[in-house]
């Protein structure tokens, strides 16, 4: 039998190899790939943290020059906004929602120029999509990872912001009026004289000491990996003990709050391609692997593989050199949705106007579905009259409506309530926004042209056929433009 992917191709749809055979996850989980490679390099990533935004994770990544922000959903990807960066060899370093207020809920990313850091610059992006620089720092041997936090357990409320790169290794803080101040001019944690943070967050949930934990692989200088912690009072901790960097080699690391994925730390880790849970002790367990993660930190030319957990605790993400992934718990994973439907007008077309009209429509999910004629409702815009009609296919991932008239003249709207179900019981995600929930709306436009609008329809019947030729040939013959 063909593979169900490669079979969906036939439907103008991509058929592409998978690596997700080699992923494992604990029982009860799925994993899915929302995206391929971007920009031929693996973006930085992190859940949406802001409503505004919608829902999914959001991916940065510079190419040629060009910052793009890109929206990631199980619907596809849409692109937030883009822009042009200065410096040479531009890439991404990190990416953090506000989640203090103080800075509208807006995203911060963060671009480091020249590996080794000749300049930095933190961009600003809102959900509108303006984009803009608001801070530069042109300095040498700069380059930052950043997160939010509120003003609670000695912390000011605004961003923090630890550079990746050195000796020396700077550490600023930027408040919601947008004022920079740098804290520490170097600062590292005990016998240590260089770090090379991979990645920082704040920790929310207590366990770890409402620090600021940075996972540091410092394979240059002292070979060593470990986790650390810094509090408001500037004096480190260490989170997990340092292994050296062939043993274990941090990329990234994320802090989920609650939820299924409990009050814990995940590492994103080189040398064996998995994502470790770490315990306030430090004590690791493996919680997913599978994934190619490049232990060579070459942000140019490769990107930065990363992590990041939905602030609801249920959902993690990973971006490796293969894409982007979502490993959720199956009961979480969304119902079927809307992979394309027929019939469908041609690019850049607005209605039909084939004097048929529309005699039904044929609606493909990504999954079988159980419905039934209650489920749907067909209406005219000019009346608001329902629209009669007959649906089959429950069972299947074919949905066929067929009217009792067609579609003519006017504009219809399809609404398929989310009372649709899998065939396991799982409501449909009609508006695609990766929940379960939400009415598919389809609409259709159907407007038989006039005289002005047609005029080769010589026989004014609303459409063009073999009597409209005969005609234009009679007049041809007899010279007559009437």
């Amino acid at each position: 039998m063909q593979n169900s992917a490669c079979w969906l191709a036939m439907w103008s749809l991509s058929c592409v190899t998978s690596t997700l055979a080699q992923i494992t996850v604990p029982p009860g989980w799925a994993v899915d790939q929302l995206v391929g490679r971007l920009d031929n390099k693996t973006p930085r990533i992190e859940a949406i943290r802001n409503a505004a935004f919608g829902t999914g994770v959001v991916a940065a990544s510079v190419n040629s020059g060009i910052l793009t922000v890109r929206r990631l959903t199980g619907a596809g990807q849409s692109v937030v906004a883009t822009t042009t960066v200065s410096g040479s060899n531009p890439s991404v370093l990190d990416l953090r929602f506000d989640t203090t207020g103080g800075f509208g809920g807006d995203l911060f990313v963060s671009v480091e120029s020249d590996f080794g850091g000749s300049r930095a610059d933190l961009f600003r992006v809102s959900s509108t999509g303006a984009i803009a620089n608001v801070a530069t720092w042109a300095t040498g041997d700069i380059g930052f990872t950043l997160d939010f936090t509120p003003a609670a357990h000695g912390w000011m409320a605004g961003a923090y912001l630890y550079d990746l790169n050195g000796p020396p290794t700077e550490y600023w803080f930027l408040s919601p009026a947008m004022t920079r101040t740098q804290l520490s001019a170097n600062t590292v944690p005990p016998s240590r004289t260089d770090t090379d943070v991979r990645g920082a967050e704040f920790d929310r949930t207590g366990v770890f000491g409402f620090q600021f934990v940075l996972c540091d692989n410092d394979a240059n200088n002292s070979g060593i990996n470990a986790v650390y912690g810094l509090n408001a009072a500037g004096v480190w901790s260490t989170i997990v003990p340092p292994v050296p960097s062939n043993v274990r080699y941090y990329r990234d690391l994320a802090i989920s709050t609650g939820g299924a994925l409990g009050q814990a730390l995940f590492l994103l880790d080189a040398v064996q391609d998995r994502v470790y849970q770490s315990d306030a002790q430090g004590n690791l367990s493996v919680f997913a692997s599978g994934f190619t993660v490049a232990a060579q930190y070459d942000a140019e030319s490769d990107g930065a593989p990363s992590l990041s957990v939905s602030d609801d605790g249920n959902t993690m993400y990973v971006a490796d050199t293969n894409g982007v992934y979502r490993i959720r718990l199956l009961g979480s994973a969304p119902g079927p949705t809307i992979l394309m439907r027929e019939p469908s007008l041609p690019p850049g077309a607005e209605a039909f106007s084939n004097p048929q009209g529309v005699p039904f429509v044929r609606v493909l999910w990504s999954s079988a579905i159980a419905f039934s004629g209650g489920d749907l409702t067909v209406t005219r815009a000019s009346d608001g009259h329902a629209v009669p009609f007959a649906v089959s296919g429950s069972g299947s991932q074919f949905m066929l409506i067929s009217f009792g008239a067609p579609l003519l003249n006017d504009e219809y709207t399809i609404t398929i309530h989310d009372t649709v179900r899998s065939l396991a019981g799982v409501p449909i995600d009609g508006d695609a926004n990766g929940i379960n929930g939400g009415n598919a709306v389809l609409t259709y436009t159907h407007h038989v042209c006039t005289p002005n609008e047609c005029p080769t329809d010589f026989n004014q019947d609303g459409g063009i056929d073999g009597s409209d030729v005969q005609a234009f040939f009679d007049l041809w013959e007899s010279g007559s433009c009437q």
